[in-house]
């Protein structure tokens, strides 16, 4: 993002200048969390900022075609706890539309692929049922498959995931470090202020949204400490699995 000027709803006007690399993160604490809408709209090329340009993988989002743009928006995942599900369909097959579609790979290897992340997040694997039959936990567990399929180049975790269920914090910082690890980058927008000193995973900013400027960090902790505020017993990847909502079927 350079010289971007965004309108975040009643929060006024920010500008920001920002490059996030492959194999980065950016935390990025918000006092206005839920105000970050526009900004997560801007760097998937749904809104144009009021001034500035933002470049994804190298490329602007001004000027790109529709097939172009639309691949590229297929290179971003976001991760949310309120998650939107199409009703006509089962939450597993939501789950697969998107790498079924953008890529050319063979549909096996895909369902393969979502069958594991579905297990690292406690899911024995990908639920038939539809959004209304299941419980807003299993939800949220399909939501990080859908976000984590296919490998994105950047992942976005919004706001919400303040309100993410204490037994999924350990699974999705994992998930975190293995985009980093990959060469994928992470922004993650926040309102919780004890994340900036959070030493759990590897940021390589820690910023703090405020009065219209994006500002580095200085808070501090002691490698591999918890910072206050943090859940006190975090859930590693795969020793939870969500409470059954009934007869639930999955493939």
């Amino acid at each position: 993002m350079q010289g971007v000027r965004l309108t975040l709803g009643p929060g006024g006007t920010v500008e920001i200048d920002l490059a996030l690399h492959a194999g980065e993160l950016a935390l990025v604490v918000s006092d206005d969390p839920p105000a970050t809408g526009p900004l997560i709209d801007a760097l998937c090329g749904l809104a144009r900022p009021e001034a500035g340009r933002i470049r994804v993988l190298g490329r602007p989002w001004d000027g790109l075609g529709g097939d172009v743009a639309n691949a590229l928006r297929g290179r971003i995942a976001t991760i949310a706890t309120d998650p939107v599900f199409p009703s006509n369909m089962g939450v597993g097959d939501s789950a697969v539309m998107g790498p079924l579609y953008h890529s050319r790979r063979p549909e096996p290897d895909v369902l393969r692929e979502a069958a594991r992340l579905a297990r690292s997040f406690g899911l024995p694997g990908l639920p038939l049922a539809r959004p209304g039959e299941l419980g807003r936990d299993a939800r949220i567990r399909v939501a990080c498959v859908r976000a984590l399929l296919g490998a994105p180049d950047l992942l976005v975790l919004d706001e919400t995931v303040d309100r993410l269920p204490e037994p999924l914090e350990g699974p999705v910082i994992n998930a975190v470090r293995g985009v980093c690890a990959r060469g994928g980058a992470v922004l993650w927008l926040t309102g919780e202020a004890w994340r900036r000193a959070d030493t759990r995973f590897p940021a390589s900013a820690r910023l703090q949204l405020r009065n219209g400027r994006l500002d580095a960090g200085s808070d501090t902790a002691a490698p591999g400490a918890t910072p206050p505020g943090a859940p006190s017993n975090t859930a590693q990847a795969g020793q939870h699995r969500t409470q059954a909502q009934g007869d639930e079927e999955y493939r």
